[in-house]
């Protein structure tokens, strides 16, 4: 079995955290934009088994062997123009956080996702095992978006269940350095035609009664109606998260009687930073990019627009649509009274497409038997947050919503309505 960690044995690193890791750290510290992703296991896993799988799994990766610190402060080029300088540091930094208990997983993921880590010296990842049995057992992965996204959290998943699988061949890494913030490896372009697209938020109810907490609908596209989406998808000539997000969009726009709404969409960097990275590096490479739509248009040609829209936006001026980052002038002349009376919505609707998990079925005595994902939306995020993966041959979606801000009533519908679309798609 793999040795725990010694970081006397590492050299020292640290490097500061970005503009967007300090937004996302921060908003993760009051309880948004928390994620979350729960493995349901079958089989004989144990307390000691699951440390060293953790303990493999914070060797392999460089951003697992740090932890955020404070050295003093820094000046920036927006309000408030001093901050906190927060870093990642390597020296000292404790094993990720284990907990183990029985009981009501759904339960505990309410619990799980709307605290933050907040531990002094712990990597920005814990776990908890919730078992219902000695053989059934639901893996809940928290993680501070600073330092993840899908393509993290699915090397985490199926680093864990390599370990589980066979500990002692678990391989062991080649590199454990920090990787380089998203902004390092860009080119801030910048488009003097662009017009700033103020966000187009859902209605908001203000549910009385509701607890403070992020609810989901989940809904599974069958490997038959995936495969049959895939192959629409390519004669059409768009992508699957354009036609994913032009579903959500037109299902949430007659739910609510709206004509155009805006969109949020994770647009991941990896292969595009200079140099490239690995898919497998663990870290935030995500931009999240707003866009906006007419809803009235026919269902491919909404996935077209949605998908040229994405495209101009990364290639011309990314920066300038990007949400991730501090307001500017017009983030304040914009968002900022819209979003204190909604309820601290940023946006409408956020759709992210992570694409295939590469996750099995077996892994030696232990069965994965499914996935959840999950990011909480309280107190800030968004309207509805759709997360689509595609599982072995199924497409999964999940919407997430805040529970005081929408009815589940009107969520489930639009959940509903994507789903009857996705699954037999409109031949225009």
């Amino acid at each position: 079995m793999n040795a725990p960690l010694d970081h006397r044995t590492v050299a020292a690193e640290a490097r500061a955290l970005s503009d967007g890791e300090r937004l996302l750290h921060m908003i993760h510290s009051v309880g948004g934009l928390i994620a979350t992703t729960t493995m349901h296991v079958r089989g004989p896993l144990t307390e000691d088994l699951m440390r060293g799988a953790l303990d493999w799994l914070q060797q392999r990766h460089g951003i697992l062997r740090a932890h955020i610190a404070w050295r003093g402060f820094a000046f920036s080029g927006t309000f408030p123009y001093v901050n906190r300088n927060l870093v990642f540091e390597t020296r000292g930094t404790a094993p990720i956080k284990l907990t183990m208990v029985r009981g009501d997983w759904q339960a505990r993921l309410q619990k799980e996702i709307r605290t933050p880590i907040f531990s002094r010296r712990g990597p920005r990842l814990r776990v908890t095992v919730v078992s219902e049995s000695a053989e059934l057992h639901h893996i809940i992965l928290v993680c501070d978006h600073s330092i993840g996204d899908a393509q993290a959290a699915f090397a985490a998943m199926r680093d864990i269940l390599t370990y589980l699988a066979d500990p002692g061949a678990a391989p062991r890494a080649n590199d454990t350095r920090l990787p380089p913030a998203l902004e390092s490896g860009r080119t801030k372009a910048s488009d003097p035609a662009h017009v700033y697209e103020p966000a187009i938020r859902l209605p908001v109810r203000r549910v009385p009664g509701m607890p403070l907490e992020t609810r989901y609908e989940r809904r599974v596209l069958d490997p038959e109606a995936t495969a049959a989406l895939r192959a629409a998808v390519r004669e059409h000539k768009v992508t699957l998260n354009s036609a994913v997000s032009a579903a959500v969009l037109a299902a949430a726009g007659r739910q609510y009687g709206m004509p155009r709404l805006t969109c949020l969409t994770n647009a991941e960097f990896r292969r595009l930073m200079k140099p490239p990275l690995p898919n497998e590096t663990f870290g935030c490479y995500i931009d999240v990019i707003r866009t906006t739509h007419d809803l009235t248009q026919p269902f491919w040609t909404l996935a077209r627009d949605v998908a040229r829209r994405l495209i101009t936006a990364v290639t011309r001026h990314p920066h300038q649509v990007s949400v991730l980052k501090l307001w500017n002038l017009d983030g304040y002349r914009y968002e900022a009274i819209p979003t204190v009376a909604s309820g601290y919505c940023l946006d409408g609707v956020a759709v992210t497409t992570g694409g295939e998990t590469g996750l099995g079925r077996g892994y030696g005595d232990f069965e994965l038997e499914d996935i959840t994902l999950c990011t909480s939306l309280n107190p800030v995020g968004i309207g509805l947050y759709v997360a689509a993966v595609e599982f072995r041959g199924t497409l999964q979606l999940t919407f997430c919503y805040g529970a005081r801000r929408l009815e589940g009533s009107d969520i489930a519908a639009i959940a509903d309505a994507t789903l009857a679309t996705l699954s037999d798609p409109p031949a225009d």
